[in-house]
């Protein structure tokens, strides 16, 4: 199930309201897709223009980028509860880490600078699961 992040999406504000707002239970992460998911659940229709261009600030250290990683894992979890309801190993996102390690033990240094912010990206969304499922008794690493 894909979804639309707030950072990139405009709601009615008609819409907002007779949908409840957003979901305070996600505090870090986690509540605009949430919100997209009850929309998309209520059959609402979403559109997509690819000819919009939306613009972000990025993290600039890398404390920042693990801190905002670590939540989007925290949202991940929370979402996980609250939609399935049951446990999840993502395969995929270890895929990605395996392809991103073996990638910098290959390539140029001077290459290798994505991967490594991949890598480190990865670790911080999976720590942030690994937090969040003690937390709520629901594994999602």
């Amino acid at each position: 199930m894909g979804s639309l992040i707030t950072s990139n999406c405009a709601y009615k504000r008609d819409v907002l309201e007779k949908m409840g707002m957003f979901d305070e239970n996600f505090l870090t992460s986690g509540e605009d897709i949430d919100l997209c998911w009850r929309l998309a659940k209520e059959n609402r229709n979403l559109y997509f223009d690819p000819t919009l261009k939306v613009y972000h600030i990025f993290q600039d250290s890398l404390k920042s980028m693990w801190r905002q990683y670590f939540k989007y894992g925290i949202g991940s979890t929370k979402l996980r509860k609250k939609y399935f309801n049951k446990s999840y190993v993502d395969l995929y996102i270890y895929k990605l880490l395996l392809t991103s390690v073996t990638k910098i033990m290959f390539l140029k240094r001077r290459d290798s600078t994505f991967h490594f912010l991949r890598c480190f990206q990865i670790l911080a969304h999976v720590s942030g699961r690994v937090y969040e499922s003690a937390r709520s008794h629901i594994l999602n690493v």
